[in-house]
């Protein structure tokens, strides 16, 4: 059974790069534009991984993971962070809200590839 991937990101080119990367290894996506709806589609279809960026419309992505992480249907999901602000403050924010990982952007595709296999344990 493919492993399901929620990708909320407000860019539509970024979105389109994880889609070329994760779709070729089989993995199966579904899309958010921002972290509201990140957090409804994450309630619903609770998929294996969310990748989550930090910088998003109507509710940003340290928002959405802490309410991903205190609803107890999302609360299991490992989330990582995606954001161009990764300086050692910001990532400990994002780990103390409970991410799995923090990675910086831009994010090529071996290293996006290898943060989602570490998260959810195929690494």
């Amino acid at each position: 059974m493919p492993k399901v991937i929620l990708v909320a990101d407000d860019s539509r080119m970024f979105r389109q790069l994880e889609q070329n990367v994760l779709h070729q290894h089989g993995y199966v996506l579904i899309h958010a534009e921002d972290g509201a709806q990140a957090v409804r589609l994450a309630s619903v279809e609770v998929p294996d991984l969310v990748l989550l960026d930090v910088q998003m419309p109507v509710m940003d992505g340290n928002k959405a993971l802490s309410i991903l992480k205190s609803n107890e249907r999302t609360c299991h999901i490992p989330v990582v962070m995606l954001t161009a602000e990764a300086g050692p403050r910001d990532r400990e924010v994002m780990t103390g809200l409970g991410a799995h990982a923090v990675l910086a952007k831009p994010i090529t595709g071996p290293a996006l590839l290898q943060a989602v296999r570490n998260a959810i344990g195929e690494a």
